[in-house]
């Protein structure tokens, strides 16, 4: 358990009118919508390398080691969820903090949750510690003068975020690429190292394929499938989205010979092409399909169906773009091995086409367990640690 004290930028956030847009909607659909601002706000801090503190109610507490992070994220985080129709209010100080476990706290907590009680809507708001600790950076500020912070001693310099540094909507830290760039370096000087500068130049030539995730596409290989993350549309069903990509997966290997792309390298090749919240075109998810060395592409959802699922499977050929077979199932949430058991075998039926005694090997209780809740935090555990977020998993393992 980490403890002591150490200077970071601390971010809150906060959703403008929320009570009211609560009383509008009714429970069940603000939850919903609320469920899709959590899975937003989140994104970005794993795009910015933020440490979720915690949440209360819409409103989220996270850390950063970089004030020039922290600021990007808060005004990625407030863009991405303005076409849900809300609308956030960020602030932003920077000082030591208090830290026990995965707990801050500390006068500096304290002025960051002031800051951003004085932030309007859409405004990413503050410190003047925060400001200048990023002068010279190439972020632009309006002063909005000093203000007198409730429980806070002395007038406090606030300004709001007005401009981004040329180019900084590319500048990701995305901890779930960063064993990749670490192994691609180490390559990079072992190969220099070894074969001086014309090893470097393959590596350079190669953009790190050789250090990614292994792509089976050897001549000869079986044919294979790429398990593309699925569309979820539904309070409570964002675990899907890649829990499908696992699970079928899974599922589909070894079957009459077809072989199932191993979901990290789908997950990685998917990472490269598809940026943001924004559902892909067809086009873009066939290409992250064939970069897997896939035959087929299995483009999936789940959707909430009263107070069942259903999930629809479209099967793909990889080089024409061609259908080959659309398939769904309907049940409830609880019979989710059946579901995905039987999703497998109308994808398999569609791909094999005669050959259906091979069909009897299916069985998704193999993979980890007969508990929906423990599949479920098997499923999530595999998505932190994906991305690198080792605390995240072994919360859920």
């Amino acid at each position: 358990m980490e403890r002591g004290r150490r200077v970071a930028t601390v971010l809150f956030t906060d959703v403008v009118g929320s009570t009211e847009r609560a009383t509008e909607l009714g429970d069940r659909r603000w939850r919903a919508l609320l469920e899709q601002h959590h899975g937003r706000v989140r994104r970005e801090l794993r795009r910015f390398g933020g440490r979720e503190v915690g949440t209360a109610g819409d409103g989220f507490v996270a850390t950063f080691e970089s004030p020039a992070r922290a600021i990007r994220c808060a005004c990625a985080l407030r863009d991405s969820v303005r076409d849900l129709g809300l609308q956030v209010r960020c602030g932003l100080h920077m000082g030591e903090l208090e830290l026990t476990g995965r707990d801050v706290g500390g006068i500096a907590v304290h002025i960051g949750a002031r800051v951003g009680a004085r932030a309007g809507a859409a405004e990413v708001l503050v410190s003047s510690t925060v400001r200048d600790a990023v002068e010279g950076s190439g972020f632009e500020f309006d002063d909005r003068g000093g203000h007198a912070l409730k429980g806070v001693r002395g007038e406090w310099r606030l300004f709001a975020v007005t401009g981004l540094p040329e180019g900084a909507e590319g500048q990701v830290w995305w901890p779930a690429r960063l064993p990749h760039a670490q192994a691609l370096l180490a390559g990079a000087l072992a190969l220099a190292l070894l074969f001086g500068l014309a090893g470097l130049y393959v590596v350079i030539r190669d953009r790190g394929r050789s250090f990614s995730p292994r792509e089976a596409i050897a001549d000869g290989a079986a044919p294979g499938i790429a398990v593309l993350p699925f569309n979820v549309r539904g309070a409570g069903l964002q675990v899907w989205q890649e829990g499908m990509v696992d699970l079928l997966s899974t599922n589909l290997d070894g079957v009459a010979g077809l072989r199932g792309i191993d979901s990290r390298t789908v997950l990685a090749r998917w990472g490269e092409l598809v940026q943001g919240g924004a559902a892909p075109d067809l086009a873009t998810m066939l290409e992250v399909a064939r970069r897997t060395g896939a035959r087929y592409a299995l483009v999936g959802s789940v959707l909430a169906s009263g107070r069942g699922m259903r999930l629809t499977a479209e099967v793909y050929q990889v080089k024409d773009g061609a259908t080959v077979e659309r398939a769904h199932v309907e049940g409830a949430p609880d019979s989710i091995f059946g579901l995905v058991d039987r999703l497998s075998i109308a994808v398999l039926r569609a791909i094999l086409k005669g050959e259906e005694d091979a069909l009897s090997s299916v069985r998704l209780a193999r993979i980890t367990t007969a508990s929906l809740p423990a599949l479920k935090a098997y499923l999530e555990g595999e998505t932190f640690f994906r991305r690198s977020d080792f605390d995240g998993a072994i919360r859920a393992y």
